[in-house]
């Protein structure tokens, strides 16, 4: 029975699909089918089970055709209806004259593009964040960004206590009514002479001082470094960085000491470099304070070529010595003089070598020559002051001086330098390491002002010279000329260092001897040490220091200085400097 009923299904379904109508001959074959089956089966009972097993079987298989038929028409119909759908769809979407057509975009599609786009542009902002933060290197411990890392801080910070202990036989000039210690600088700023123009000779003095210094170097490239530096000081002195401690709570002026960007670079497969300055820089002579302070610093542009001397760059070929050839030049503007030609400016060049042998013991040696330019005072006309600006802009006290004033007031007098500045000065220092860690330090300078001209500077004078402190004189008071102009000045200083080159470190000492004497004009006082006789030339003197570590970075110092005059009146002083050091 369940092969029947699924016959007939399938057929009553082809024939609903293909709108088949039943003929009368089919219906009479089918009824007498029925009839002959039915009388087969009332015949015999045993035919008849088998003739419905058979009927059953042949059933079955015609309806299986059928039901494939009828599933075949039926795709057919699907098919044909999609067809007109499209075609409709078709008419339906033809441009017409006149018409816009807009391509519709199922929100599905929509929403898949919309996910897309989203899931790149997620993406290309992961990657730039990833590299964004390798660049940065976030995450890591203590780690900063990749241009913080080019940038380095260094810093030091000095406390100071300084007593000047004066000699009993100084004159003074409030006393005696000779000749004093005139401070011709504080002279040029007002004019003529008063009790407060001396400087103190005779009364022994107490300061107590701070120095600090901080220190920002940006390393722009692999070549090229810019640094800047802030101090404390003035800029009324360019020889000294120190806060005198006691301003009655007012606060402290900080100032650019340092301001230059450099470049160093090899010139030839690393056995030549060059290295160019320009800005405010520190030092670039190899030198001692005989010639310049320790903290001056130099305006303008300067240059060195470093050259290895021994001659190869193969491991086979280097000896146990490094030798090294080095070259500077620069030029370094003083002053600048508006609507004129006069400029002030220094030209300088130094020539030498060092040596370091396989101990780390060096040997260093150079020769300099330093030419001031538009130095020296010029006379004005009578009752003029156009030549004003031939005056020093700073002087501490030495160097031979006379009014460039012309005329009967004294209280209008300006002091100038009497001699040129030509100097010639031969520097050394031998560096023992072979009982390292402690090290002996050999240093001595000789310099000499080959541009001081007795007729040169009578010439310009017309002999009517001074000095801080006089001049010698004979009985009578009168200026001996020839003492003062027949000897070329010069001035040299020897020094011993024994200890640790660095005092890093708890336990770190290190001690010094040296002994100085420079002549009145064998330097431009302006730019010499600012300690020794407290500041100047035309003295003579000893130097002892030691100094010892007592933490990571920070040391104590002590200093004493004992120093005379050379020529003129008498001044001695003994200084002692007790210091508290630290840097970072």
């Amino acid at each position: 029975m369940y092969n029947k009923k699924k016959y007939f299904n399938a057929l009553a379904l082809l024939v609903f699909l293909t709108g088949f109508s039943t003929s009368p001959n089919v219906k009479a074959e089918d009824a007498q089918g029925d009839a002959v089956s039915e009388e087969k089966a009332q015949s015999s009972p045993d035919m008849t089970q088998v003739s419905d097993a058979q009927e059953a079987d042949s059933l079955q298989a015609e309806g299986d055709s059928v039901e494939s038929e009828a599933n075949a028409l039926v795709q057919q119909v699907k098919d044909r209806k999609q067809q007109e759908a499209e075609q409709a769809q078709a008419e339906a979407n033809a441009v017409k004259p006149g018409d816009v057509r807009i391509n519709y975009v199922p929100e599905v599609i929509k929403q898949e593009i919309k996910n897309q786009l989203r899931g790149e542009l997620r993406q290309d902002v992961l990657d730039d964040l990833i590299k964004h933060a390798e660049t940065e290197r976030w995450g890591i411990p203590d780690a900063q960004p990749e241009w913080f890392a080019r940038i380095k801080f260094k810093g030091d910070v000095r406390l100071r206590a300084e007593d000047n202990l004066m000699g009993k036989d100084n004159i003074n000039p409030f006393e005696t009514g000779g000749n004093g210690y005139f401070d011709f600088l504080k002279l040029n700023e007002h004019g003529g002479y008063d009790d407060s123009d001396f400087q103190s000779n005779f009364i022994n003095t107490w300061e107590d001082q701070l120095r600090y210094r901080v220190r920002v170097d940006a390393q722009v490239s692999t070549s090229i470094k810019s640094t800047m530096r802030i101090s404390t000081g003035n800029t009324n002195n360019p020889v000294s960085t120190n806060q005198t401690l006691g301003q009655y709570g007012n606060r402290y002026t900080m100032v650019w000491d340092r301001l230059f960007l450099q470049y160093k670079g090899p010139l030839n497969a690393d056995r030549q470099w060059l290295t160019l300055i320009g800005g405010r820089m520190p030092n670039p002579w190899f030198s001692t304070d005989l010639i310049w302070d320790s903290d001056l610093a130099f305006d303008g542009f300067a240059a060195q070529f470093d050259i290895n001397l021994h001659g190869s760059d193969s491991l086979d070929d280097i000896n146990e010595t490094d030798r090294k050839l080095f070259i500077t030049a620069g030029i370094f503007p003083l002053q600048e003089i508006q609507f004129s030609k006069q400029d002030k400016y220094l030209l300088g060049a130094q020539v030498g070598t060092h040596w370091v042998a396989e101990d780390q013991s060096s040997f260093k040696l150079g020769v300099a020559y330093y030419n001031y330019q538009h130095i020296t005072g010029k006379n004005n006309t009578f009752e003029s002051n156009l030549l004003d600006y031939t005056a020093p802009g700073y002087m501490q006290k030495g160097n031979l001086l006379f009014d460039i004033r012309n005329d009967t007031d004294t209280s209008t007098d300006l002091w100038a330098l009497a001699s040129d500045y030509d100097l010639l000065a031969l520097t050394t220092q031998y560096d023992i390491a072979r009982f390292a860690p402690v090290h002996v330090v050999l240093t001595a300078e000789y310099v000499a002002n080959i541009g001081f001209n007795k007729n040169d500077i009578l010439s310009r004078t017309a002999g009517a010279i001074v000095r801080s402190g006089g001049l010698p004189s004979d009985g009578s008071g009168s200026v001996i000329l020839d003492d003062v102009l027949n000897n070329r000045p010069s001035g040299f200083q020897i020094k011993v260092s024994v200890g640790w080159p660095r005092l890093t470190l708890p336990g770190n000492w290190r001690a010094t001897i040296a002994y100085k004497r420079i002549d009145g004009d064998a330097v431009l006082d302006a730019f010499t040490d600012s300690d020794f006789h407290l500041g100047g030339t035309n003295a003579k003197g000893w130097i002892l220091g030691y100094e010892r570590g007592i933490d990571e970075n920070t040391w104590v110092s002590a200093r004493y200085i004992s120093s005379q005059t050379l020529n003129g009146a008498t001044f001695d002083v003994e200084t002692v400097q007790i210091d508290l050091n630290a840097k970072f």
